[in-house]
């Protein structure tokens, strides 16, 4: 980690993280993180995060938010969901969750668990919708940690695509403008895809990015 992370400030301006920041949700974990980027926050570095499935399996969400917030990342979690970085660039970010892409998704039909999956999912694409609706900056970044569109996906087990990701969170990319997206979460993904209507969609997590060698993004504006 600390090679990962020594002197970033140096070398971005903004540094994402897409969800899973801890291993198994607990402060401790994210402490050390903290710990790691405590010299490039006195630096200046932005930090702006949202949560992944690993942060939450501890059921201590609230105390890591906290945590991160007080130290001065930017958590884009639940309806405090957007950041404005400067006139040019502001951020709406959620977590995501389950299901799926067509053909086969999954119906918040049936039993109460089903629709409990998908009234999650449902709430978080519209906290995006407003979220990236708000920002009146040139440049519109949309974070998430589940993937919003299958092509990212490519390389993982067809049988585990419903759970990686949903196409709802894709519709508020088109709908609302966004620039760009960052997603995590798919291990054996695939590095770039675009939604419908052309918006680019980055799959960050940690293994992609380490076999395609670090791209930099492409980011087209208007």
């Amino acid at each position: 980690m600390n090679q990962l992370f020594a002197n970033i400030y140096e070398r971005a301006d903004v540094l994402l993280l897409c969800g899973d920041i801890t291993d198994r949700g607990r402060p401790g974990e994210l402490q050390i993180l903290i710990n790691e980027l405590a010299p490039s926050l006195l630096q200046g570095l932005t930090i702006v995060a949202v949560l992944g499935n690993h942060d939450c399996h501890g059921g201590q969400t609230a105390t890591l938010v906290q945590m991160m917030r007080q130290v001065g990342i930017k958590v884009l979690h639940g309806d405090d969901n957007i950041y404005i970085h400067n006139a040019e660039v502001g951020f709406a970010g959620v977590k995501g969750f389950w299901g799926g892409f067509s053909p086969n998704t999954i119906a918040a039909f049936g039993e109460e668990n089903a629709k409990e999956i998908m009234k999650e999912t449902a709430e978080d694409t519209r906290r995006l919708d407003r979220g990236l609706r708000s920002l009146s900056t040139p440049v519109k970044v949309a974070m998430m940690h589940y993937a919003p569109i299958k092509a990212t996906l490519k390389g993982e087990p067809a049988e585990l695509m419903n759970l990686l990701g949903s196409e709802l969170l894709g519709k508020p990319l088109d709908t609302e403008g966004a620039t760009i997206c960052f997603h995590g979460h798919a291990h054996h993904g695939t590095y770039s895809g675009m939604t419908k209507k052309g918006v680019p969609v980055y799959n960050v997590a940690a293994p992609v990015l380490r076999r395609t060698g670090l791209q930099l993004p492409s980011i087209h504006t208007v």
